[in-house]
């Protein structure tokens, strides 16, 4: 069929227009397939924040009913100020408990200390009105209880090369995987100390 007058013609045949919808198909295929290749990249880009987020916030994850009640427990330490001991076997995530008993407390914009297990009195005099962390407490050598005990009970320090005491404000969690009234009873935690 002749369609203008520069003689332009107008290929009907079946063949040709079998192979001209063959290759839209084709066409909307591949660019159906496109699309759900980006929805899936953006997916996978959003779950991939998520869990760097959970693992870099270090989020306490889980629905089970020991979980929940954990969880309102911290949620009632955390709107104290009384020292906190958390007990569990090593790798449980102690730790997290106690960030997040901090992080839901009146301190949780000051500092929060982990792992003061030396003599560190700058440790507790720059945690001055936050959160220290006690990790493995239980572990702690004897003479080192005593100094924590006068913290505690005296809410003050001594600066190290220091001759006067310095009153501080902290709040101290700690944890152990260590039964502390067996250790109590055999002489290796103090008992003023675990009361």
């Amino acid at each position: 069929i002749d369609t203008s007058a520069a003689g332009e013609q107008l290929n009907l045949d079946p063949a040709y227009l079998t192979m001209l919808q063959d290759m839209v198909d084709i066409g909307s295929i591949s660019l159906r397939n496109s699309i759900e290749f980006q929805k899936q990249r953006i997916e996978f880009a959003q779950l991939s924040r998520t869990l760097s987020t959970i693992r870099n916030n270090k989020t306490i994850v889980g629905r089970s009913q020991s979980v929940n009640k954990a969880l309102k427990l911290v949620q009632n330490y955390g709107a104290t100020n009384y020292p906190v001991l958390l007990y569990g076997e090593s790798g449980t995530g102690k730790e997290l408990f106690a960030e997040e008993i901090h992080a839901q407390s009146s301190r949780a914009q000051n500092r929060a200390f982990t792992g003061a297990t030396s003599n560190k009195s700058g440790l507790f005099e720059a945690a001055d009105g936050g959160t220290v962390f006690l990790d493995e407490i239980g572990d702690m050598d004897i003479n080192l209880q005593a100094k924590l005990l006068r913290v505690l009970q005296e809410s003050e320090i001594k600066p190290l090369g220091g001759t006067q005491t310095k009153k501080i404000d902290i709040r101290i969690i700690s944890a152990t995987n260590r039964n502390l009234e067996e250790e109590v009873r055999s002489g290796r935690f103090r008992e003023d100390l675990y009361y």
